[in-house]
């Protein structure tokens, strides 16, 4: 049995009594349980019960959330600690005098910078540095900049020496690239030219400025340009485009050229033109015979060995053309860019049809039944291979 506290109840009475005036009542406190009970007890009044609040259900207190810090703001500190950070700026003559060094240390996704200029000897300091992860890089505009940063992991009291180089960025510069990952034979692609003069602005980023010219792009192998070549750039932005079509699967390159400029360009890998395969045959139906030699089979017919049309290397033909004609590459020499051809393809022992919205047809197997896409002109094609 838990016998609670007993409670000690004074009071004075109001007038001088023979017994000093004063009278004492005990109470018994209600029973709280031990593991409930604390010390010292509060002295309550007589026949007052605690009421019992164990079950009664608090509201959480419930917090605001706090913004995320903005990764671009400058909010770390970077100074008050111990460690020294020497920085040494080299450009293609020597040590840089008067170069821009950003120093910036990271925590997290939070990070903060400060920006010194290096003495004569091309040597900036950092001083009363905290510890941490640090990334350096210098600038010397409109023409010196590191192209790459240096980082760098500094203790509490660590002394670090650093050499951080700068490259010239004054010049020219003529690059270009495919616009599409993966193409296939037959296709046509754009192209994108851009040709910019490099400089340096006031926070070390090298920027390009447009420049007029015209510019030249001559496939090695593989592909051909269907458009304008050359072609001008764009005074505002320093951009051209050129079509080219892919002639044989692999990957293959360009050259870019301009005035006193020339870059190689690796194409992305051209694929065989895709072909549904062919269905099932029906083993109830026997195979025909073979038409005799200059007859196209109907749309559909099944050709076991087709007896071809012979188009020489060097021959050509023009849609609508029956066919059939053997396997090889032919161009179209009149409107390619403007071809659009239809024909059916052997494969196995079925007639597939085909879609080229390029200039060159390139057969790996005999095909027939050529015709002009609709609102097209038909394409003279010529055999090269």
């Amino acid at each position: 049995m838990v016998v609670g506290p007993l409670l000690v109840l004074a009071a004075c009475s109001g007038d001088d009594g023979a017994d000093g005036g004063a009278t004492t009542t005990t109470v018994a406190a209600p029973a709280i349980p031990a593991e409930d009970a604390t010390t010292p007890t509060i002295t309550v009044p007589e026949g007052f019960v605690a009421p019992d609040t164990r079950g009664v259900a608090l509201r959480p207190v419930v917090g605001k959330d706090q913004p995320e810090p903005d990764p671009e703001a400058n909010l770390l500190p970077l100074d008050g600690g111990e460690a020294e950070l020497r920085v040494t700026v080299v450009g293609p003559e020597g040590r840089v005098g008067g170069a821009a060094v950003r120093f910036e240390r990271f925590e997290g996704t939070v990070r903060g910078w400060v920006d010194t200029r290096t003495n004569k000897e091309g040597l900036a300091v950092l001083t009363g540095a905290p510890g941490g992860r640090y990334r350096i890089r210098a600038w010397d505009a409109p023409v010196l900049a590191s192209t790459e940063s240096q980082t760098v992991f500094l203790a509490r009291a660590e002394e670090v020496d650093l050499q951080v180089r700068v490259e010239p960025h004054e010049s020219p510069v003529l690059q270009g690239a495919l616009t599409v990952p993966v193409w296939q034979v037959g296709d046509t692609a754009r192209f994108d030219a851009l040709l910019v003069k490099e400089s340096v602005d006031g926070l070390g980023i090298i920027q390009g400025e447009p420049l007029p010219g015209d510019v030249t792009l001559t496939p090695i192998a593989g592909a051909r340009v269907d458009t304008a070549n050359p072609a001008p750039t764009d005074p505002a932005n320093g951009r051209t485009a050129f079509g080219v079509v892919c002639l044989v699967p692999g990957i293959h390159q360009a050259v870019l050229t301009t005035d006193g400029l020339s870059t190689t360009v690796e194409l992305p890998e051209c694929r065989a033109a895709a072909v549904a395969p062919p269905p099932s045959p029906d083993p109830a139906q026997p195979l025909p015979t073979p038409p005799p030699p200059g007859v196209a089979l109907p749309p559909g017919a099944v050709a076991s060995e087709p007896s071809v049309v012979a188009v020489e290397v060097g021959g050509s033909f023009a849609p609508p053309f029956a066919g059939p004609v053997p396997a090889g590459t032919y161009v179209a020499e009149s409107s390619p860019g403007a071809c659009s051809t239809s024909y059916e393809v052997l494969a196995g022992d079925r007639w597939v049809p085909q879609q080229s919205a390029g200039g060159t047809l390139v057969l790996g197997s005999p095909a027939r039944s050529f015709a002009a896409g609709a609102g097209t002109s038909p394409c003279t094609f010529r055999r090269t291979a």
